[in-house]
């Protein structure tokens, strides 16, 4: 057998040993066809490294397999603690959430609150500018105010009375001087009718001369023959106008003596009429005089029962919520003490009383002894009907109580504690005034604190001062849970522990505005003679049921006395509207008596006018005949001879100049006449403007009158309107109180759902950022835990590639060992004793003495259908571990070559972990979690595998054929 044929053999007896181990190589059921180069048989050198290899191999595994283990328990852990966190930080969004909502809620509350604030106030103010209004007029609103009122009532009338007495007298002066007028245009008529008369006799006269000329001329005889049948005509005229203006004379004659009839009857009603104003003014003065005496009755009684009213109003209880009990302290927790607390809040608010109200208190810090004895009385009646309603030990005030709770305030100046800088009480200065007063020392026995109730230290009122001390109170029953109720028990007795009968209890304010409570025990007191229990004070009782009926039987003695006024109301009234009745027709009968004497003086003047017409037509009547005549003697004259003629005609010139003077003479009259109209208009412009001015005064007047009746009004009906307006605004106080409590707490909501907000932001920072830490330590460990398991799958891989190539390399060794027997068995040697065979992989560096394996560059060969992927992992690792096995570089190659694509280890290779199913919502990762225990598999094939048939054939199939190949070279062997 030829070497190269010896070869061959080893090669498919290697083939052989490979083929058994077939499915712990394969990658995705591809054949590993090996060809194996030439293997030393010397295995003494290799087996010493391969076992150092293993061992190094195997404590890298292990060490691997721990990492991948506790990595995998940190990543467990820190996946639970994510998880924990994104709960938390979720919970701590929707707090924050749900905060935010509520201080929106508390906002809007606070706005609402504070509009109804502002509408109260409104509504108070203006209440209180009525109750100012009704109270000043009430105070006005005295008997001799109101004698004096209806005095001047009484004479207002009366000077309405004058002043329209005097407007009469003024529009008959009017109606006097407008007659005058008229008499003074009649006689300027008159004058004027003389004068035109006149001129008419002037222009007869002129006429005669005319016509004396005329006759002397020899003409006009028969004109004047007309004018005589004219004249005589115009006589008859004249003589029947006399006779109706004398028939016109006699009835104004007549009209006047029935007017002065009617003028005399008048006046004697108006005597009458003011007689009986005389009367009715003296009645309304009786009953203003009673009706003044039944006010003061009830003015007195209703201060009274304001009084009384005043006090229950203004009388403060404290009334505990349903289940705040002996019980509750005993066996409640504090978060439920608090739940059934908040209530007392709500329902106990402070009465404020009008006395208090009206009480000023200069300074906080030095008040008189009186105010700190009312002070402790206030308190202990808060209090005391508490303590009995849950069976605890009563109180008692005393001087020494009083003057050492002083004192204690005092020490509080001196040492200026302020609770809110402080946040504790002043223990040191409590004890030194305790042993000033002969109480133990050595701490806060004594005291229960407050800060923040008082609004000012000074300038404020009694009121102001005792709703410090009730709010105080209040706030330490219903509303302590920071501190556990103590100050609660404190308050109601329940720190006696059953060794005191007798707890004094004193009350004072500090400079700082602090509510000091001090309570002392007898079994305190260690020197009795420095702390007076001698002294001792009354407790007020806050039962009202004496002062409502003191207020019930003051009523009703006021609704008598108020009946007996409104009798007398009604008395006065009708007195006064007889007084206003009789004036009316004292009135009316004057009006009617200067409308009688009016009527007078037009029956006189139509007399005086009737009597100047009358005159006027005889005078007219004088001038016709004497025209008549004339016409006569003209007609007469007219037939005379010339000389006649001309002696005629000389004395109608004469005439002429006689009627010519005359009429300068009416001339002269009738101007005089003319200037006289002109006096009398502007007198009647003179009355007229005196008469509308005293229609303005009675006007004035009256307008006087209806102010002070309306005054009058007023005065009598003060007690009710400012009863009506006490009533609006205690009202309107209530309301303004009970809108400021609802916006004092609407602010607290708002104040503590702020704060909750501004935790819930804190602690949802908090929990966003520990969840965001968490999730960077997740990742951290998930991608250790990769790491780890990646190292492990690379130490397993080359474990298994090592084991897969020791096994083959194994069952080469022995398939060349059964051929070496059988060889020298026949007496043929392949291989000579001690003959060694040298990987041609291996090269000799030489590197301080130590030989190492030279890398070889591997590149695909053109044209081959297998592309080996060089870059990979796994066909490094393969490499590596074949390179160390001493196959050369050329056989390595042709071993990837025959093989399909290697599949990387890492993507294969998987840490079983039997995790139990548990979803978090901090990752899209669902696990199943079992166990710890780290379980190394590979998806390769293992030896006994029966899940790959066709690998088991495959195996068989190339076994069958390597042991034909050897044992065809055997026969060979043996027939050559």
């Amino acid at each position: 057998m030829t070497k190269e044929k010896y070869i061959v053999s080893r090669k498919l007896i290697a083939l052989t040993a490979v083929s058994g181990a077939l499915r712990a190589v394969a990658f995705n059921s591809n054949i590993l066809k090996a060809n194996a180069d030439t293997v030393s048989n010397d295995s003494s050198s290799s087996s010493s490294a391969q076992a150092s290899n293993q061992s190094s191999t195997t404590d890298k595994k292990q060490q691997a397999t721990d990492d991948v283990s506790k990595a995998q328990t940190d990543y467990s852990q820190v996946q639970s603690e994510t998880s924990s966190a994104k709960a938390t930080a979720d919970s701590t969004s929707s707090a924050q959430s749900n905060a935010q909502t509520k201080v929106d809620q508390a906002s809007s509350s606070v706005s609402s609150a504070q509009s109804s604030v502002d509408t109260a106030k409104a509504n108070e103010s203006s209440a209180e500018t009525a109750q100012l209004s009704a109270q000043s007029t009430k105070d006005e609103a005295t008997p001799d105010n109101i004698n004096k009122t209806q005095a001047d009532v009484t004479e207002q009338k009366n000077s309405v009375s004058n002043a329209e007495n005097t407007a009469n007298s003024a529009s008959t002066a009017t109606k006097s001087a407008q007659t005058d007028v008229e008499n003074a245009q009649t006689a300027e008529s008159a004058a004027q009718t003389d004068v035109n008369n006149q001129q008419t006799n002037v222009d007869q006269a002129s006429s005669s001369v005319d016509k004396a000329q005329g006759d002397l001329d020899g003409t006009n005889t028969q004109k004047t023959e007309s004018e005589v049948s004219s004249a005589k005509a115009q006589v008859a005229t004249d003589q029947s106008k006399i006779v109706d203006d004398q028939t016109d004379v006699t009835k104004a004659q007549s009209s006047v003596i029935d007017a002065q009839s009617a003028q005399s009857s008048a006046e004697s009603t108006t005597e009458i009429a003011k007689q009986n104003v005389e009367d009715k003014t003296a009645t309304v003065n009786d009953k203003a005089s009673s009706k003044a005496d039944a006010q003061k009755d009830v003015d007195s009684t209703q201060a009274s029962a304001n009084k009384v009213s005043d006090e229950i109003n203004s009388t403060n209880t404290i009334t505990l919520p349903d289940g705040y009990n002996d019980n509750m302290f005993k066996t409640k927790t504090t978060d439920e003490i608090d739940t059934i607390a908040k209530s007392g809040l709500t329902t106990n608010i402070y009465q404020a009383s009008d006395t208090d109200k009206a009480t000023k208190i200069a300074d906080v810090d030095n008040l008189d002894a009186n105010t700190q004895q009312q002070l402790a009385q206030f308190v202990a009646s808060l209090l005391q009907p508490l303590r009995k309603e849950l069976g605890n030990h009563t109180l008692s005030i005393s001087q020494g109580s009083i003057d050492f709770a002083q004192a204690v305030a005092k020490q509080y100046d001196t040492d200026n504690w302020n609770l809110f800088a402080k946040s504790a009480h002043d223990e040191d200065g409590i004890s030194k005034v305790a042993g000033q007063y002969g109480l133990m020392t050595g701490g806060n026995y004594y005291e229960d604190l407050s800060a923040g109730f008082l609004p000012e230290t000074s300038n404020i009122t009694l009121s102001d001062l005792k709703e410090a001390l009730y709010n105080t109170i209040v706030s330490m029953l219903f509303d302590d849970s920071g501190s556990s109720y103590l100050h609660a028990e404190s308050l109601l007795g329940y720190d006696n522990y059953g060794y005191s009968d007798n707890t004094y209890l004193g009350v004072s304010t500090d400079k700082m505005g602090q509510v000091h409570f001090e309570f002392v025990q007898d079994y305190q007191i260690q020197d009795a003679s420095k702390f007076n229990t001698a002294t001792t004070y009354e407790i007020p009782s806050n039962d009202v049921s004496a002062l409502k009926q003191q207020l019930r039987n003051l009523n009703d003695t006021l609704s008598a006395q108020k009946q007996i006024l409104s009798n007398a109301t009604t008395a006065y009234n009708s007195a006064v509207t007889d007084l206003n009745n009789a004036k009316t027709d004292l009135t009316k009968a004057q009006t009617n008596l200067s409308t009688k004497k009016q009527a007078v003086a037009d029956a006189e003047n139509a007399v005086s006018k009737a009597q100047q017409t009358l005159e006027n037509d005889q005078a007219q009547l004088t001038a016709d005949q004497a025209k008549e005549k004339q016409a006569e003697q003209d007609l007469a004259d007219a037939n005379a001879d010339i000389a006649t003629k001309q002696a005629k005609l000389a004395s109608a010139k004469a005439e002429l100049k006689t009627q010519q003077d005359k009429l300068a003479e009416l001339q002269a009259i009738l101007q005089k006449k003319q200037t006289a109209v002109s006096n009398a208009e502007k007198k009647l412009t003179t009355v007229q403007a005196n008469e509308k001015t005293a229609n303005e005064n009675v006007a004035n007047q009256k307008a006087i009158l209806t102010t002070l009746q309306n005054k009058l009004d007023t005065y009598l009906n003060a007690d009710t309107v400012l009863a009506d307006a006490n009533d609006k605004l205690a009202q309107t106080r209530t309301a303004v109180e009970n809108a400021e409590n609802v916006l004092t707490q609407a602010k607290a909501r708002l104040a503590d759902a702020e704060t909750a907000l501004e935790q819930a932001k804190g602690n949802n920072k908090t929990a966003q950022k520990a969840y965001k830490d968490a999730l960077a330590n997740e990742q951290a460990k998930k991608t250790a835990l990769a790491n780890a398991e990646s190292t492990l799958n690379k130490i397993v891989a080359q474990e298994q590639i090592e084991q897969a190539v020791k096994e083959a390399e194994q069952k080469a060794r022995e398939e060349n060992a059964k051929k070496d027997n059988n060889n020298q068995s026949t007496g043929n040697t392949i291989f000579g004793k001690g003959t060694q065979t040298v990987s041609s992989s291996q090269t000799q560096n030489v590197i301080s003495g130590k030989t190492q394996a030279a890398s070889v560059n591997l590149s695909n060969v053109s044209g081959s259908d297998v592309t080996i992927d060089l870059n990979n992992q796994i066909v490094q690792a393969w490499v590596k571990t074949l390179k160390q096995r001493g196959y050369s570089d050329k056989a390595i190659e042709r071993i990837l070559k025959n093989n399909t694509k290697i599949v990387p280890l890492a993507k294969d290779t998987y840490i079983n972990n039997r995790l139990e199913q548990k979803t978090y919502t901090n990752s899209t990762e669902k696990f199943v979690r079992k166990s710890n225990k780290v379980e190394v598999q590979s998806v390769y094939p293992q030896t006994g595998d029966m899940s790959n048939p066709i690998m088991k054939i495959l195996g068989l199939l190339l076994t069958l054929f390597s042991l034909g190949l050897i044992f065809r070279d055997r026969k060979a062997k043996h027939f050559r």
